[in-house]
Parts: structure tokens; C-alpha cells; sequence
């Protein structure tokens, strides 16, 4: 999904045509979803049995859509401050923290998983 932000922040980046915004607004949707339902499963996933998960996943969801209506109540004094591409470059840095919350996610969950692992066999 972060991948596919990136390629978004560059279809709009390089080019100010209707075809670049149509495809980077079409790439930006797909990279949301794409990341939207990654995280909603691996809350699933790495959720503790016996936990509410409906509560954890109603918690989550009012996180991501509460944060999503004030960043677009923000976009149009961002985009007067920074210009169209500063805006594209936010989306650059905002990709550039999906992909390494990822990773450290995904590296604490291998340690995690060895450790539990290395217990078990001892």
C-alpha cells in the first residue's frame, strides 16, 4: 500500500495534466485500501486471544477515520502553505513512515515469534 503512495506522490508530482491527477488520485485510493485492510488484519492477527477484538477494531476504525476527516479539514491550508508539490512531498514522507512502522512491526514480530519459539524447545 505504501508502495503504491509513493507512485501516487509521483504520477502528481511529475505531472500537472488531468491524466497524471486521474491516475495519481486512482493510485492514492488503491494505496489507501490496500493499507487499510493490511492493518485491520494484522490487528486481527496479532491480537491476543480471548482479547474483544470488536472493541480493538471499533478503537482502531474511529483512530483511522477521525484522523482521516482532520487531515482533509487541514489539506486545503496545507496545500496554500506548501504549493502542490510540497504536498507531494508530504506524501513522500508519509509513505516513508508507513513503510518503516512496517518493517520495525514486522522485525519485532520475527524476535517475538524466535524467542517464543526458543522457549518452547528448551
Amino acid at each position: 500500500g505504501a508502495c503504491i503512495y509513493v507512485g501516487a506522490c509521483l504520477a502528481m508530482l511529475l505531472s500537472i495534466e488531468y491524466v497524471g491527477y486521474m491516475l495519481g488520485q486512482s493510485l492514492l485510493g488503491l494505496g489507501w485500501n490496500f493499507c487499510f485492510v493490511a492493518s485491520s488484519a494484522s490487528l486481527v492477527l496479532r491480537s491476543e486471544p480471548g482479547q474483544e477484538l470488536t472493541k480493538l477494531q471499533a478503537l482502531n476504525d474511529l483512530c483511522v477515520f477521525g484522523l482521516s476527516g482532520l487531515v482533509s479539514l487541514l489539506s486545503s491550508p496545507a496545500l496554500r502553505a506548501l504549493g502542490w508539490g510540497g504536498m507531494q512531498l508530504l506524501g513522500f514522507g508519509t509513505a516513508a513512515a508507513i513503510l518503516c512502522i512496517v518493517a520495525a512491526t514486522e522485525v519485532a514480530a520475527t524476535r517475538e515469534t524466535g524467542m517464543s519459539e526458543g522457549t518452547a524447545a528448551k
